[in-house]
């Protein structure tokens, strides 16, 4: 009955007014696909949800709130340059279209390196914040983060830092860079068009493939990037994580079907070619590998000890029946023939309630490198330090500083074994993707100066 009503209604309006006809129906649309927009935004599908602010936008170029959206999901995506220019065209639209504005508008200024005017709206935004809602935001974090890294950037280490070209950094997500220990090939892994099946991911994203370089000595640089020859990749997840110092393991990380997460398997070489090295095979389950995530496998020089990343409920922070979705660094030892012990984790000292992701255990076991979201840093992920205070036992962990980190995200953090210069994922203004590999020229970096 009200539905017959309103078409009648709607009828006669546009007898009376097609104009105003026609607003009605644009309204309609709009609600429609603003909703939909926002579906697709909590199942993390941020550029279908463009799409829809989009066509919005179409019918009504000044609708405040789907510029607002726009800029979020550019946020989450990492283009910062256009969350910029959509939050501030939502401002100039209605300065509240929404309360999140601020905090929002914040993040982007900040990932853009303006410390200042973030800083401004963060502040702005906790003062609006009852005491529950300051609970559960991370805004106090956001302003720790804007005083650690102005006082970084003015106290930056004598480091150069530049990013890998030759496609090795592309538009797609490059990340996670190994060096053979003879220093000839450089594994990374990306997620680009040509993946193995060219199939995309849950995320949206092409399912990640592990790559292969050739060092080129007569123009001393890497040569373009190709397939990791062998089984290694296939239609779904393989990452490189690192390899043993005498060459003979490569640990990487696979998505398995049994758990629905990734596992920690090991590829053996048969030679020193990347055709040399064997399929993956799985660490044991139930002591390494379990029904939680398991990710970026470390073994000493000695290969009697095994650091990686595991969310598995006995991380700092969690709960009985939930390990809360975060990362810690565990340790297993090596027991001969029985394989591996149970791991343990590394400590609260260095294991955060937030994100470990990604470690290295140098191969003369002195230094641990790490990226955490956990601790105070530049921004987003940064790389830390731990010095070697004992058999499996570790320092307090030393933030990197600036330039090493940014106000982005750094992992997967490798240097060669006389610290001469390092490998490692950023995201950073100037880069050619969303994640790029870049080389630290670390000479002039005095490690041991961090921990006195």
């Amino acid at each position: 009955m009200l539905r017959t009503i309103a078409t009648l209604t709607l009828l006669i309006t546009m007898i009376i007014s097609p104009v105003l006809a026609q607003d009605v129906i644009d309204k309609g649309k709009i609600t429609v696909l603003m909703t939909d927009g926002r579906h697709k935004m909590n199942e993390s599908d941020f550029k279908g949800a463009m799409v829809q602010f989009k066509e919005v936008l179409k019918l009504d170029e000044n609708h405040a709130m789907a510029h607002f959206r726009i800029s979020e999901c550019h946020l989450r995506i990492r283009n910062y340059k256009y969350a910029q220019e959509y939050a501030a065209k939502a401002r100039e639209l209605d300065p509240e279209v929404d309360k999140e504005l601020d905090y929002i508008e914040g993040q982007v200024l900040f990932k853009l390196g303006d410390i200042d005017k973030a800083e401004s709206l963060f502040t702005r935004y906790k003062e609006r914040l009852g005491e529950a809602a300051l609970k559960e935001s991370m805004v106090g974090r956001y302003l720790e983060d804007c005083a650690f890294a102005r006082k970084a950037m003015a106290d930056s280490a004598d480091v150069k830092v530049m990013m890998l070209e030759n496609n090795i950094s592309s538009t797609y997500r490059d990340y996670a860079p190994v060096f053979s220990p003879d220093g000839k090939y450089l594994y990374f892994t990306s997620r680009r068009s040509d993946t193995k099946g060219g199939g995309i991911a849950g995320d949206y994203v092409y399912f990640e493939d592990v790559y292969v370089c050739k060092w080129d000595s007569v123009n001393n640089t890497w040569g373009e990037p190709d397939h990791m020859p062998g089984k290694l990749n296939s239609e779904s997840h393989e990452s490189v994580s690192s390899i043993s110092a005498d060459g003979s393991e490569m640990y990487v990380t696979v998505y398995t079907s049994d758990s629905k997460l990734t596992d920690i398997a090991v590829c053996r070489s048969r030679g020193d070619k990347p055709e040399d090295w064997g399929s993956p095979k799985l660490l044991p389950k139930r002591t390494i590998n379990t029904s939680f995530f398991e990710t970026s496998g470390s073994v000493s020089e000695s290969g009697t000890v095994l650091y990686f990343i595991s969310d598995r409920k006995t991380t700092i922070g969690s709960k009985t029946d939930n390990s809360m979705g975060r990362g810690d660094i565990f340790l297993a030892k090596r027991e001969g023939r029985k394989g591996w012990a149970k791991p343990v984790n590394v400590g609260s000292h260095i294991n955060t309630i937030d994100d470990e992701n990604s470690v290295y255990v140098t191969p003369d076991g002195k230094y641990l490198f790490f990226s955490s979201n956990g601790l105070p840093g530049v921004g987003g992920y940064d790389i830390f330090v731990c010095k070697s205070v004992g058999e499996n036992e570790w320092s307090e962990p030393v933030n990197l500083g600036y330039p090493i980190n940014s106000v982005d995200d750094e992992t997967h953090f490798k240097p060669d074994p006389e610290m001469r210069y390092a490998y490692y994922t950023s995201i950073r203004p100037g880069g050619a993707g969303q994640h790029d590999i870049y080389y630290a020229d670390l000479s002039n970096l005095d490690l041991e100066a961090l921990f006195k």
